[in-house]
């Protein structure tokens, strides 16, 4: 369960575990953050916490109370640091999305403390949940560029530092650059590299819109703070 102050994860009666924001992230003390969880040799196929410190004592504590054969499986080798919050035997498109979606989600709750308060109204937790629902959020894959035309675009944008490091996709309120600035950027970039094809104006348009500028953000509005307190703290 996600809450303003970390994350509680529900074991037996009084044996819930909070884990706080501010240790999220792999640390040389007590830390913990998102992971994949794995079924075998196939791909990830739900989410889990991985933990270090007092944070996977008390995850392995909670984890000793669940009497499963699977349970004891999962305690071998590396494994044993993981605690699964959804484990499903096989993969699916719609798990994947919303353990990408999860994990972005920690992420920039760790990074932005203003969007904290918002968990514990209801009508706002209401809302994101309404948002995950209905607007596709799944990891949006980087591009690796086929013809040389798109191979050098790429290489100006990444150069530039012109690319979504959330998993693909940009945060709802991280600021939009002026598209035009952005397009010039990429040509005079494209123009500079002495091995280059001669740079094409609508196509490096067309491949920066697509593949930068119009990315839909993480539909994670819901958790901005109000306009009145976003104001004060610009």
């Amino acid at each position: 369960m996600l809450v303003a102050t970390g994350i509680r994860v529900c074991g037996t009666p009084g044996g819930d575990v909070h884990l706080p924001w501010e240790r999220y992230g792999p640390s040389a003390g007590d830390w913990w953050y998102l992971d994949d969880w794995f079924f075998g040799r196939g791909g990830p196929v739900g989410v889990a916490i991985r933990a270090g410190g007092r944070d996977a004592r008390a995850l392995t504590r909670l984890r000793e109370q669940r009497r499963t054969v699977w349970n004891l499986i999962d305690r071998r080798g590396d494994r044993a640091t993981l605690t699964p919050l959804y484990a499903a035997r096989t993969i699916n498109l719609r798990v994947d999305a919303d353990r990408v979606a999860l994990v972005v989600l920690c992420q920039a709750l760790a990074r932005r403390s203003e969007w904290r308060p918002q968990l514990a109204d209801p009508a706002r937790v209401a809302q994101l949940l309404r948002d995950l629902a209905s607007t596709d959020h799944a990891e949006v894959a980087q591009k690796a560029g086929v013809r040389r035309r798109g191979v050098e675009t790429l290489l100006a944008m990444k150069q530039l530092k012109l690319e979504h490091p959330l998993s693909g996709r940009p945060l709802p309120d991280e600021p939009r650059p002026d598209s035009e600035q952005v397009v010039q950027a990429v040509l005079e970039k494209v123009r500079a590299n002495p091995y280059a094809l001669a740079a094409d104006e609508p196509y490096v348009r067309k491949f920066v819109h697509r593949y930068y500028l119009d990315i839909a953000a993480w539909p994670f509005a819901a958790l901005e703070p109000p306009l009145d307190e976003r104001s004060l703290s610009d």
